[in-house]
């Protein structure tokens, strides 16, 4: 029996190897998250792609596999609510004092974000932190996973858009000749 070879697949932009031909949920999430050690009380949301065939992207749920292929993404995050966390640390005016971070995926890179809204320009500097040097680039910036008012779509030069957790942008210059 010869060695088994193994793949690169990428989780949360850190690359890893396996030798394995199916990956569990719970053997991601432990690969995301580390510190989180099997805390049953987390949920988190776990979207994949492939990079081809009829269904690029897909969700992995708990207990379920994906089959493993070179140079998978998997995004992983913590849909946790923030009762759930544990911590119970309030202000002296009794609510809980937690400034919420979102993640969402720019070019298939995670990013943590603070605010309710994005603007364009936001977007393109996390995809190519050049941006304020080049004026004479432009860009086309698509999303998709939004609010369910408007899940996906264009964002224009000078436009905002509401954010949500899990949210992925797709970012590509369209340099002008």
């Amino acid at each position: 029996m010869g060695d088994k070879k193994l793949v690169a697949i990428i989780i949360n932009g850190t690359q890893y190897e396996t030798p394995k031909d199916d990956i569990s949920y719970e053997e991601i999430v432990a690969m995301a998250f580390p510190e989180q050690g099997s805390n049953s009380k987390k949920t988190y949301s776990i979207i994949y792609r492939r990079g081809q065939g009829n269904k690029p992207e897909e969700t992995l749920s708990p207990g379920g596999f994906a089959k493993v292929k070179e140079g998978m993404i998997f995004i992983v995050t913590d849909t946790s609510k923030p009762e759930d966390s544990g911590t119970g640390e309030k202000d002296e005016g009794g609510k809980e004092e937690e400034k919420k971070t979102l993640t969402i995926i720019v070019n298939g890179t995670p990013h943590e974000v603070s605010q309710d809204e994005i603007s364009y320009t936001e977007v393109v500097k996390l995809a190519f932190p050049e941006f304020g040097s080049h004026p004479e680039r432009t860009y086309s910036v698509t999303y998709r996973r939004g609010h369910g008012n408007k899940p996906e779509g264009i964002l224009s030069a000078g436009g905002n858009v509401k954010v949500k957790d899990g949210m992925v942008f797709d970012v590509s210059e369209t340099s002008q000749s």
